[in-house]
């Protein structure tokens, strides 16, 4: 059954052995587990149930398909005009979901990743809160005033998104950040590093993407 929930953790095909912030911390209970197509295999390996599992299914297994009821699944065509976690993303507008988070290894497919930055983008343009994790990294776009914490002893790069991108402030980065502007042409916000439990980034103008690494 379906529960009622404003945060949804979309398991992709590519899901990690683990994630930035540990599979031990998602509320299973709480939160909306969604499987999208293979992704039901990490969901079967953790041993939780999926609340939802969605896509063309071409990639997951039918006999494990099979274990769960026709109820929990939305099957698509695979000639579509979305990818399966887009599908999955567009569920979750429809349904209301303030929160979501794509697990994803960031790996192999360099086209896919390119796509859930899209993805990425749709949710950020939608208010809703987003991100990506993968083992090692976390992926989200920064807000006007992004309070941080958690990620004390990380690398820290911020590529603007859609034109240039100018930061007011930041506190806990080795490399204080004040009326910096970002360009898409240039690699100039790469490779910071967090020096603080807690750190802020204030934004004046534009769309900026932010990259954690362990």
């Amino acid at each position: 059954m379906r529960k009622e929930a404003e945060t949804a953790w979309l398991f992709t095909t590519t899901s990690p052995d683990e994630i930035f912030s540990s599979y031990k911390n998602i509320d299973y209970n709480k939160d909306l587990i969604i499987a999208v197509d293979a992704g039901l295999d990490r969901v079967n390996t953790l041993g939780i149930e999926p609340d939802l599992i969605i896509g063309d299914m071409d990639t997951v297994s039918p006999e494990l398909l099979g274990k769960y009821p026709e109820n929990e699944k939305i099957e698509y065509e695979i000639q579509k005009n979305h990818t399966d976690t887009e599908l999955a993303i567009l569920w979750c507008l429809e349904n209301n979901i303030k929160q979501v988070i794509i697990i994803n290894g960031l790996a192999n497919r360099f086209d896919h990743s390119l796509g859930l930055l899209q993805n990425l983008a749709l949710l950020h343009s939608k208010n809703i809160t987003a991100r990506i994790e993968s083992e090692r990294q976390v992926v989200f776009f920064l807000t006007n005033q992004s309070h941080l914490n958690g990620y004390e002893g990380c690398l820290l790069s911020l590529f603007a998104y859609g034109g240039d991108a100018t930061i007011k402030n930041s506190e806990g980065l080795f490399f204080p950040l004040k009326n910096l502007t970002l360009s898409p042409l240039h690699t100039r916000g790469i490779s910071n590093n967090v020096i603080s439990s807690s750190i802020t980034i204030e934004l004046d103008k534009g769309l900026i993407l932010a990259i954690f690494t362990k």
